[in-house]
């Protein structure tokens, strides 16, 4: 089994982050304790990634790419992706991307993800040119499987999936909808 891991989650407000508590993480003790596991990449959480340190991001993407593969978490896929373009930020430190991407637009930095807003994101994301992984696809419960799985095989740039599983019977039902078994 692949190991994917988060550097710097914490408990945080996540919908009204202090985002001067990044400075308190120690992700090095985060990438020491995960190094065990041998995973095979190593993600930053988006509370860190959405403060927009590039320094610090950087120097975490550094430590991690000594042992794996890395990428970035955000929670805003258009905001963050156009933050990234446009800054010196070195983008050749990480391999993935992972961000919200489903249907309805929740909990995603957008009103609707309707064929104007996914043509403007495969723009950018096109641009930015990492393996992308969609998080939040079945709106936090809100959206059916069948449904969810159906809308994202429609999306030509995303390369991998992330699913939240609440028991072994999820994982059976959600898994033979998104393989067709």
């Amino acid at each position: 089994m692949d190991v994917i891991a988060t550097i710097g989650k914490r408990e945080v407000d996540y919908l009204n982050p202090d985002y001067s508590e990044i400075k308190d993480i120690d992700y090095v003790e985060d990438i020491e304790v995960l190094k065990e596991f041998s995973p095979k990449i190593m993600l930053i959480d988006e509370f860190i990634v959405d403060s927009y340190d590039w320094n610090l991001i950087e120097d975490i993407l550094n430590k991690i790419n000594n042992d794996s593969l890395s990428g970035l978490i955000t929670a805003f896929p258009f905001k963050t992706t156009k933050k990234i373009l446009d800054s010196n930020f070195n983008k050749d430190l990480f391999d993935f991307y992972m961000i919200p991407i489903n249907q309805l637009a929740y909990m995603m930095d957008s009103p609707s993800f309707l064929q104007k807003e996914r043509d403007e994101l495969k723009e950018l994301l096109e641009s930015l040119n990492k393996k992308v992984i969609a998080s939040k696809v079945l709106a936090a419960g809100i959206q059916m499987p069948e449904e969810s799985f159906n809308f994202l095989k429609k999306i030509d740039y995303i390369d991998s999936i992330s699913i939240g599983v609440a028991n072994e019977k999820e994982v059976k039902e959600d898994f033979s909808l998104l393989f067709n078994k």
